[in-house]
């Protein structure tokens, strides 16, 4: 009887615990797993696959990150952490996005960008004038 308990236990194939009467999970080849490293499995192949969030530590697919920075971001984190104005494609080209650069003034509408560029084409208009005109 022996053999035939040591049959019906269930052992973690990861770290051996005996996991017959606890919260355990099964992987597609039947092999059991504590919560603990089944978990940690999990995030180990989420990150091969595609990666972890650095924003939100969620696990996403390759497609659905973008490297910003040096450090993966889901869609949603880096729209909410960067403004989301530019294109996934453009901020992974470039490694930074121009227009994070350029504080609105008057809200997030184009207008308040456009009122600065026009107050910096002025002020630059100004020394260039002032220095043409320079006595000698």
């Amino acid at each position: 009887m022996a053999t035939r308990a040591s049959a019906r236990a269930k052992l973690c194939c990861k770290c051996g615990r005996d996991v017959t009467t606890a919260k355990r999970m099964k992987d597609s080849a039947g092999k059991y797993w504590c919560v603990a490293c089944g978990e940690g499995d999990q995030r180990r192949r989420a990150s091969a696959a595609g990666g972890i969030c650095a924003g939100c530590g969620e696990s996403y697919s390759d497609n659905q990150m973008t490297q910003f920075g040096g450090m993966p971001y889901c869609n949603k984190c880096l729209k909410r952490r960067y403004s989301g104005k530019t294109s996934a494609a453009a901020r992974t080209a470039s490694g930074f996005s121009l227009r994070g650069l350029i504080p609105s003034i008057g809200g997030e509408s184009g207008g308040g960008r456009l009122k600065l560029l026009l107050i910096l084409a002025a002020v630059i208009a100004i020394i260039v004038l002032a220095v043409s005109f320079r006595p000698h």
